[in-house]
């Protein structure tokens, strides 16, 4: 039984790592990229040429209006600093549950722990170009 399990998995190394299975398997993906190709340059196209056509009909970016950029870029700033958040949460989760099963999770807190701190940097922007005060409470 011994020799049986080892020869299956010495068949199954060997197959997973012949050139002929990863040949085939770029040709598949070669295969399927130029098949794609089309759709998504077709894609792209309609969008390009929607969004110039927009551009020039009076758009809700292009209209002269500078108030409509910068509440896009107020609520771009708005959604990064969201996004910040949870990432710094998520990082944080990783190194806590890293730790607890003994892997390398120093890297995660560390990183979770920027992506807080540019978090709070970006909510305060937020915060000044939406014209509201930013307090920093000193009294421990």
């Amino acid at each position: 039984m011994k020799n049986g399990l080892k020869s299956a998995v010495l068949a199954l190394s060997e197959a997973a790592t012949r050139k002929e299975n990863l040949k085939n398997l770029k040709n598949k993906i070669r295969l399927t990229a130029r098949a794609a190709a089309s759709i998504f340059g077709a894609i792209l196209l309609n969008l390009l040429i929607h969004e110039a056509a927009y551009a020039q009909g009076g758009g809700p970016i292009f209209s002269g209006n500078s108030g409509n950029l910068a509440n896009i870029i107020r609520e771009g700033l708005k959604l990064f600093a969201i996004l910040l958040f949870c990432g710094g949460a998520l990082g944080i989760g990783a190194a806590i549950w890293n730790k607890m099963w003994g892997k390398e999770w120093g890297n995660y807190a560390i990183g979770g722990g920027a992506a807080f701190a540019f978090g709070t940097i970006v909510a305060v922007i937020y915060s000044i170009s939406q014209g509201q005060n930013v307090s920093v409470d000193t009294n421990f």
